[in-house]
């Protein structure tokens, strides 16, 4: 190796004079590589500082672009005329952008609400808010809570507390660059005056919204059937993947929660950069309207008639429904007792958690009005599945029409002695009149005759047991127990004569809501097609029409004889026509109609005495060869009603009142049909 390179001994001399020593090149190099990287350095720094400027200033403050959601009004929901039942209420709020607030530090931070939460040492797990949110909280409170013109916030919550406003702000520390809302419902004078203050408030805005309203047209309700709108909840947390917020809203019940999707519109976007105008780059969509069946008119004379029937007997809840026999367009469905939907909006008036609360306390749990008993309450469906078990005994053959008959003397043996209603008896008993005057005994035989297996058929064919497919949220689906269930959840040793006799009656392993009842007597209404009850008509767009959601369940042509139509409906005629008809006093003197109606009364016999009556109208004599030509035209039956009350006793006294009550309102005193055959938007 050069000597050059060659490195001295440790031990020699060092002589840095010449210039020639390892230790000297080697500093040289280190010099020209440290000046080689400044220089290198420093020009990339002119480059990106002076060159550059422009470029790097918009990518930082694109960075710092924040995104606010804009909400989209929702859809409006309206009864078959047009009348509107649920809209939009515009108003101002007041929001806050924790990222932007003063001495903004990220969190999670310690509520001044809740209790310190310590680590191992003792100290507080999670620091105080930033100063900006204490600021922030005591001027819009002070602000909102001296306007002397303000309209309903605070008036409808109380004043403004800085503390929850502080609280609030904290929950948005997973998300500080979202919206947090503070303050709702501000008239322009204190929109002004939380202007003034936006300079010296960062984060601090004020926006526009839509707020949801409910009317009452007619004086109608509609709770169960509308719904209403709330807050997310902590098990829906799941839906902020879908797009939606911590301040936004979401339908709970009825048609609110059924067509959520299309009912809440799509978001739109603001952008907003530093330095720059905020920019709408998307605007929101509005939802869906949707036109329900429902006629407003007739809703509101069975929501009355259905509260005062309820209460006249001392009843603990009541339902009715009322639909064409032919479409399954539900033209009025009640459900008592009930709230009302702005009860549970949002800044609601504290009067209203008042009446919530006594309307609460007066009922036991299982009759609240959250129930929609239409839909979700299971009963025992007494004598009305009697027109099951003759149409299942006529069309399987096992009796004939113009010779069957039973003496009912009253009760009858059968393991035990089992008992009709009419405690004398009925004498001789036909097949029309069985329906007419409802005997027990008769239906006994038919029930033994028909058996097990058949009488679940044909509970079936009828839609029990399952859900009816009505566009409304957690129908329940009814039941129709067979052997196993009998075995399996009663404990019992199998099915006998007894359970035929007892099904045959409407008792023992079936139940039923009152909109199972209802499609049951559309059946016969009809003449064999068991129809799916719809509330909502029509769904539209900006005006538009809009294909209708694909409905879980469809039609099902149940194919019946024409004599068995003839004899089941000529029975149920008579129900109302003749004196010794179960509802005969319901439909006669002061208490008649303007149109002939075939129906049938039920009362349970087992735990509560709940009462029943189904019906439909108008009726058409008919000639027995061919039932289906009374069915045309002007002579079609027009609505079926269906009423229960839950522990009402006699379903011709409290029940059939309720659905003369309805036809009442349907038709005028010539017997003209008052119903629209069409939905309007």
């Amino acid at each position: 190796m050069d000597e050059y390179w060659q490195r001295p001994p440790a031990e020699g001399p060092y002589d840095a004079s010449t210039g020639r020593g390892w230790r000297a090149q080697r500093t040289r190099w280190f010099r020209w590589v440290f000046a080689a990287a400044l220089f290198v350095i420093l020009g990339k720094l002119w480059l990106m500082q002076v060159v550059q400027a422009d470029q790097w200033r918009e990518a930082s403050e694109r960075a710092l672009v924040l995104n606010n959601a804009l909400p989209a009004p929702r859809g409006s929901i309206y009864d078959r005329n047009g009348r509107l039942y649920a809209g939009n209420h515009p108003d101002w709020i007041a929001v806050v952008t924790p990222y932007n607030v003063k001495g903004f530090t990220f969190g999670p931070w310690q509520s001044p609400l809740d209790e310190p939460e310590l680590d191992d040492k003792g100290e507080p797990r999670y620091p105080d808010p930033p100063p900006g949110f204490e600021e922030v909280a005591y001027a819009v409170a002070d602000i909102v809570n001296s306007s002397a013109s303000r309209t309903s916030n605070p008036p409808s919550a109380g004043p403004l507390d800085p503390y929850e406003i502080i609280d609030t702000l904290c929950g948005y520390s997973f998300d500080p660059y979202r919206q947090a809302t503070i303050a709702t419902d501000l008239d322009h004078e204190t929109v002004m005056r939380l202007a003034e203050r936006f300079h010296d408030l960062p984060g601090l805005e004020v926006v526009r919204r839509y707020r949801r309203s409910y009317s009452h047209p007619q004086e109608s309700n509609a709770f169960h059937q509308i719904g209403y709108v709330g807050p997310i909840f902590e098990d829906q947390k799941y839906l902020y993947d879908e797009g939606y917020g911590p301040s936004d809203i979401i339908g709970k019940e009825g048609v609110e929660s059924y067509y959520e999707k299309l009912l809440r519109g799509r978001k739109g976007r603001q952008v907003k950069r530093p330095r720059r105008p905020p920019v709408v780059d998307r605007p929101p969509l509005p939802g869906h309207d949707l036109t329900l069946n429902i006629d407003a008119r007739i809703q509101a004379a069975m929501e009355a008639s259905l509260a005062r029937n309820v209460e006249a007997v001392n009843g603990d809840a009541g339902a009715a429904v009322a639909m064409d026999p032919h479409t399954g367009a539900i033209y009025a469905i009640a459900s008592y007792p009930a709230f009302h939907s702005e009860w549970f909006l949002p800044d609601h008036p504290p009067e209203f958690d008042s009446l919530r609360s006594a309307i609460e306390a007066a009922r036991p749990t299982e009759r609240l009005p959250y129930q929609n008993h239409a839909t979700k309450s299971k009963r025992a469906p007494a004598s009305t599945f009697k027109i099951v078990a003759l149409t299942a005994a006529l069309e399987e053959g096992v009796i004939d029409p113009t010779t069957y008959g039973v003496h009912c003397s009253g009760h009858m043996e059968l393991g035990t002695v089992r008992y009709c209603w009419q405690k004398h008896g009925h004498g001789a008993v036909g097949v029309t009149r069985s329906l007419t005057e409802s005997c027990n005994i008769f239906y006994y035989n038919v029930g033994i005759r028909l058996g097990q297996e058949r009488l679940l058929k044909w509970a079936h064919r009828f839609g029990f047991g399952e859900k009816t497919g009505v566009d409304l949220p957690g129908e329940h689906p009814g039941l129709v127990g067979d052997e196993a269930y009998l075995v399996n959840e009663l404990g019992e040793d199998g099915w006998f004569d007894g359970h035929s006799a007892n099904m045959a009656i409407g008792q023992g392993p079936i139940e039923a809501t009152a909109l199972q009842v209802a499609v049951m007597t559309a059946v016969i209404a009809n003449g064999g097609k068991r129809v799916v009850p719809q509330v909502v008509a029509r769904i539209t767009d900006a005006g538009e029409p809009v294909p209708p959601v694909k409905r879980e369940q469809e039609p099902v042509l149940i194919d019946l004889k024409p004599s068995t139509l003839y004899y089941v409906r000529a029975g149920m005629r008579g129900v109302v026509q003749y004196p010794a008809g179960t509802a005969f006093a319901a439909f006669s003197g002061e208490n008649s109609v303007p149109v002939s109606v075939a129906g049938k009364t039920g009362s349970s016999e087992s735990g509560t005495d709940d009462a029943w009556f189904t019906c439909y109208a108008p009726y058409r004599h008919m000639d027995p060869s061919n039932p289906v030509s009374a069915d045309q035209a002007s002579g079609a039956p027009k609505i079926v009603v269906t009423a229960l009350i839950i522990a009402g006793g006699h379903g011709g006294d409290s029940a059939a009142p309720v659905a003369r009550d309805v036809i009442r309102a349907a038709f005028d005193d010539e017997g003209n049909f008052l119903v629209s055959s069409q939905a309007t938007p």
